[in-house]
C-alpha cells in the first residue's frame, strides 16, 4: 500500500508546509485530489449520457427478448461494444476515491512520519518503549492504542526518554498546529461526550446527504431508468453514504471527518458545474451531431468513389 501512502503523505506534508495549519492543509489537499479526479468525473458524466441515449434501443431489445434473458444480455453487450460504451465506467471515480480515503486514514494516524518525516527506526523504537511501559503499568502510557501510537506521541512527548526523540524533533512537534477554528483535528468525536467536535461528523453527514440528493437529481435528468423509478433500493443507496459518513467520522480523528466534509462540499460544486457544462442533453446533442457528421462524411466518400 506504500504506492498510495507515500504520495498522499508527500501531498499532505507539502500542503502543511505551505500554510503551517493542519485544517488549511487538509483543504488544500482535498482541492488538489478533487482537481486530479475532474477528468474522470467528466468521463463518468459522458458515459451516463451515452447510456441514456441508448435507453430507447435497450428497452426495445428488452421487449424483443422478454422471454430470453441470456439473449437480451448478449444483444445489450453487443450494443455497448458497437457504441464503445463501458457500462461500468461510472464506478471508476468511486473506486479511485476509496483507496485515497483509506490512504488518508493511514497518513492522518501517522503525522510524525508523514508531516515531520521522523525516521522509521525512531518511530519503531518509540512504539516499542511505549508498549513496554504500558504493559508495566506506567500510568502515562495507559491511553496508548494500537494503530494510534503516533497520535499518542504528539501529546506525550515528555513521557519519552531523550535518547528516543531528539531535541530537534521535540521542538518541531511543539510547533505543529493541528487546530482549526478552535477544534483539534487529531481528537476523535465521542458519542458519550457532547462537545464542539460533533460539528464535524454532522457537517460530514449533512454534506454527504446533499451530495447524494444532487447526484440522484442529475441521474434522473440524465435518463437513468433506475434513478427515475426510485423505490426502496434507490432510497437505501441515497442514505447509505451519509449514514456511513456520520458513523465513521464519530470513530476516527476529526481530521478524517474534516477531509470528508471538504470533499463532499467540493463534490457538490463539481456536480453543479459539470451538470451545467456537460449535461446529458448537451452531450447527447453533441454525439448526435458527431454521428450525423460521420454519416455525411461516409456518404461523401462513397459519392467520390462512384464518380
Amino acid at each position: 500500500m506504500s504506492i498510495i501512502y507515500t504520495p498522499l503523505g508527500w501531498l499532505l506534508e507539502f500542503s502543511y508546509r505551505l500554510v503551517n495549519n493542519y485544517g488549511l492543509a487538509l483543504i488544500i489537499f482535498t482541492v488538489i485530489v478533487k482537481a486530479a479526479l475532474v477528468p474522470l468525473s467528466v468521463k463518468q458524466q459522458k458515459g451516463m449520457a451515452s447510456q441514456a441515449r441508448l435507453q430507447p434501443r435497450i428497452q426495445a431489445l428488452k421487449k424483443k427478448y422478454e422471454k430470453d434473458r441470456q439473449k437480451f444480455t448478449e444483444e445489450q453487450q453487443k450494443l455497448y461494444s458497437e457504441e464503445k460504451i463501458n457500462p461500468m465506467s461510472g464506478c471508476l471515480p468511486m473506486l479511485i476515491q476509496m483507496p485515497i480515503l483509506f490512504g488518508l486514514f493511514h497518513v492522518i494516524y501517522r503525522p510524525l512520519t508523514y508531516i515531520i518525516g521522523v525516521n522509521k527506526d525512531v518511530i519503531d523504537a518509540a512504539i516499542k518503549f511505549a508498549e513496554a511501559a504500558k504493559e508495566n503499568g506506567v500510568e502515562a502510557f495507559a491511553n496508548l492504542a494500537r494503530g494510534r501510537e503516533e497520535l499518542f506521541m504528539l501529546g506525550n512527548m515528555d513521557a519519552f526518554p531523550e535518547n528516543i526523540f531528539s531535541a530537534d524533533i521535540t521542538k518541531e512537534v511543539s510547533g505543529l498546529d493541528f487546530n482549526f477554528l478552535g477544534l483539534n483535528l487529531l481528537e476523535t468525536p465521542n458519542f458519550k461526550e457532547l462537545n464542539w467536535l460533533w460539528v464535524i461528523p454532522l457537517l460530514s453527514g449533512g454534506s454527504a446527504l446533499v451530495s447524494s440528493l444532487i447526484t440522484m437529481r442529475i441521474n434522473k435528468q440524465g435518463g437513468n431508468p433506475q434513478a427515475a423509478a426510485g423505490g426502496p433500493n434507490m432510497n437505501g443507496m441515497l442514505f447509505m453514504m451519509p449514514v456511513m459518513s456520520l458513523f465513521f467520522t464519530f470513530s476516527f480523528p476529526a481530521g478524517i471527518g474534516f477531509y470528508w466534509t471538504c470533499s463532499n462540499l467540493l463534490a457538490i460544486v463539481q456536480q453543479v458545474l459539470i451538470q451545467k457544462f456537460y449535461s446529458p442533453a448537451l452531450i447527447i446533442a453533441r454525439q448526435e451531431r458527431d454521428n450525423i457528421k460521420k454519416i455525411r462524411e461516409r456518404e461523401e466518400k462513397i459519392k467520390n468513389l462512384i464518380s
